[in-house]
């Protein structure tokens, strides 16, 4: 995942929307191979998750918000 797609971007699979569920399908995309977009209007993933109703962004328990995080902060 790149965190700005230039416009003229190409990928097999883009997925609209970073909450639970979008950001879980393009991991697992992802990890099925596919070249993905995720396309998130605010600056964190993870819908209400996130956003201070039921957590926060950082590295987590586990599982696949702590995956996408790891993977968020080697990409910079």
């Amino acid at each position: 995942m790149l965190p700005h797609a230039p416009a003229d971007a190409e990928a097999d699979i883009v997925v609209v929307g970073g909450g639970p569920a979008g950001f879980a399908a393009a991991l697992q995309a992802g990890r099925m191979g596919a070249r993905v977009i995720l396309i998130e209007k605010f600056d964190m993933p993870g819908g209400v998750h996130t956003s201070g109703l039921q957590g926060a962004a950082d590295r987590g328990i586990g599982g696949i918000h702590t995956e996408l995080m790891t993977r968020f902060e080697r990409a910079g």
